[in-house]
């Protein structure tokens, strides 16, 4: 009925606008910490174990959003432009997770 189609969608415009809350507020908390994290490191330190683990947990998070939109929306949503910079933004994140990794495994061999 019209009814219960109108709360239908009253309910999917509330879940989507609080996931794009979530979202931005990831995305936010991302962005400072990834600050933090280069502002450690061009001072010669190292970034605290926190920073590392928040950054991989917002890495964590975009895999997550993406599968998830795949799964919801089919391989199309890798056609648009905005899915597939975050495609490859997250492939980058998980190269660089990659390099430190082999970087700390070379350290420890040498």
């Amino acid at each position: 009925s019209a009814t219960s189609l109108e709360i239908n969608n009253d309910v999917k415009i509330k879940l989507h606008d609080r996931a794009d809350r979530l979202i931005g507020a990831v995305i936010m908390t991302n962005f400072l910490v990834m600050c933090m994290d280069a502002d450690y490191r061009a001072n010669g330190g190292s970034s605290p174990m926190w920073v590392e683990v928040t950054m991989q947990a917002c890495l964590v998070f975009y895999i997550l959003e993406l599968a998830c939109r795949v799964r919801w929306q089919g391989k199309a949503v890798l056609c648009l432009p905005a899915q597939i910079l975050d495609l490859l933004i997250i492939t980058s994140g998980i190269l660089e997770q990659l390099i430190h990794i082999l970087v700390e495994v070379d350290e420890e061999g040498a």
